[in-house]
This record gives structure tokens, C-alpha cells and sequence, in this order.
């Protein structure tokens, strides 16, 4: 079955629909404040205390037996909160930290039922969107190097019945730079017997897809020398960079960059 309306201050009217479908003999309608119907389609009026609820059931007989719906709670006597101003799509800055959105959801939602108290909570569509209300105020931190948009829902509860709204975070991104790596070899205070040395360090990661660029460096008896390589390994014959072979001291070091 079905209602117009299923909440509303008393004394609320209600028109009640049977949605019952093959060969229906009877039916009887329970509407949990004290009063029945026999009628297929009834009109019954609640006069309840405001903040209560009424379980309302119907049981229909035919001939081959009875069927029964309890919908628990299903009339409210009370009325949802309102929203009297609209959440804003708002936009974040990739790894921006935390933003407040509302300082006070009380100026988005009211409740015209003047003993309710209301209280709010939000998720969102995204795991790397969280929003936290804390007294009444909304705010989100986005996760790092998180990039897109994300859809926002808040609701507001008086406890009996809720009010919802929507918005869209729009996160930007900021370039960020490329991930650590370390040098591999040779190794520090290595000896290195040979005129050619190949250089060689582990990979950085650009979390933004970025393409990336090494420049290596090696420093020969003071004289720095500098190559840009696209690799992670580059092999250089340090003769024709001034060492002789006889207790040359070499430096090197590697800079990653993503332009």
C-alpha cells in the first residue's frame, strides 16, 4: 500500500491506496492509534502528540488466504527539517590541507519544530574526499595528490525525519615534484679501478604521469661535469674528464626533474 502524505502535524489526514493485486475478498487496515478500516481505499485523519510515530498495517483475505504489510513508524507526526540555503560546488587545491566549506550548518537547514535539536552528518562518493562535521561546522580534506571532482552529501536530522543537500567538489591540480630515488652505483668510498664508471640510481615516480629527466652530475679532482640522461643508469669515461687514474677523487650526485 501506499499514502499521500507520511508525515505532517496533527491532525494530519491521510489517504491510504491498496496496491494488492489477484482476487481480494476483504481487507482490514490497522493504523496503530487505536482505529481500523475495512475499506479498500480509506481516508483516515491521525491525531497523535507531535513527535510520535504510527505503525500502520494491512491484511487482505482472499481465497486462498490472507497477506499482511506492516510498515513499522510509517506516520510521522512531526515535519522534516527545511533547507534555507543552497551548499555551493566548491573548489580545492590538490594537497591544499583542510577547507572549511560551512562554519555553521544551522544557516544551510532549520527545523520549524521548535523542540528539535538538529544534527548533521556527510559522506561523499569518493574514498579520497572524508568530510568531517564537528559542532555543526563542515570542512574536508582532500587526499594527497587526489585529482577530479567529488559529490558531497549532507544531511540533516531532526531525529524523526531529514533533510538532504549535494554539492560537487572540483579538486585542481598543482604539479607536483618528482618522488625520491637513491643513488646505487658505485657505491660511496667505493675504489674504482677502471677509466669508465656507469653511474646508476633507482627510479623516481612522478605521481603526476610526468615525464622525467636526470641530470647527473660527477665532480672530478673539483671540476663538476653534467649530463642529462633519461635513463637511470649512464656510463662515462672519466679520462676524458681530466682523471689520470692515480688517486683521482669523484663525486657524484643525480637530480630528477619533471620540467
Amino acid at each position: 500500500f501506499s499514502s499521500n502524505v507520511t508525515f505532517g502535524l496533527s491532525p494530519l489526514t491521510v489517504q491510504f491506496t491498496d496496491m494488492s493485486t489477484g482476487t481480494v475478498e476483504s481487507w482490514l487496515w490497522d493504523f496503530g492509534d487505536g482505529n481500523t478500516s475495512t475499506e479498500r481505499h480509506p481516508q483516515h485523519t491521525f491525531n497523535l502528540p507531535a513527535d510520535q510515530t504510527s505503525t500502520v498495517s494491512l491484511t487482505v483475505t482472499g481465497p486462498s488466504g490472507s497477506d499482511t504489510v506492516v510498515k513499522n513508524d510509517y506516520i510521522v507526526m512531526s515535519l522534516p527539517p527545511t533547507q534555507v540555503a543552497s551548499l555551493p560546488d566548491t573548489f580545492a587545491v590538490e594537497d591544499g590541507g583542510a577547507l572549511e566549506i560551512v562554519n555553521d550548518l544551522n544557516t544551510v537547514f532549520k527545523d520549524d519544530n521548535t523542540s528539535h535539536v538538529l544534527t548533521f552528518s556527510a559522506s561523499s562518493n569518493s574514498e579520497g574526499v572524508v568530510p568531517v562535521v564537528e559542532d555543526a561546522k563542515l570542512s574536508l580534506t582532500p587526499s594527497e595528490n587526489l585529482l577530479g571532482s567529488a559529490e558531497v552529501y549532507v544531511t540533516a536530522s531532526n531525529g524523526l525525519l531529514a533533510a538532504h543537500d549535494t554539492f560537487t567538489v572540483h579538486i585542481a591540480a598543482v604539479n607536483d615534484a618528482p618522488g625520491a630515488f637513491t643513488r646505487l652505483l658505485p657505491e660511496d668510498a667505493s675504489t674504482v679501478s677502471a677509466a669508465s664508471v656507469t653511474f646508476s640510481w633507482s627510479k623516481s615516480i612522478d605521481v603526476d604521469g610526468d615525464d622525467i629527466a636526470y641530470t647527473l652530475l660527477v665532480k672530478i679532482n673539483g671540476q663538476e661535469n653534467s649530463f642529462t640522461v633519461t635513463d637511470t643508469a649512464h656510463f662515462v669515461d672519466l679520462s676524458a674528464f681530466g682523471a689520470t687514474g692515480h688517486n683521482d677523487t669523484i663525486s657524484w650526485r643525480v637530480e630528477a626533474s619533471d620540467g
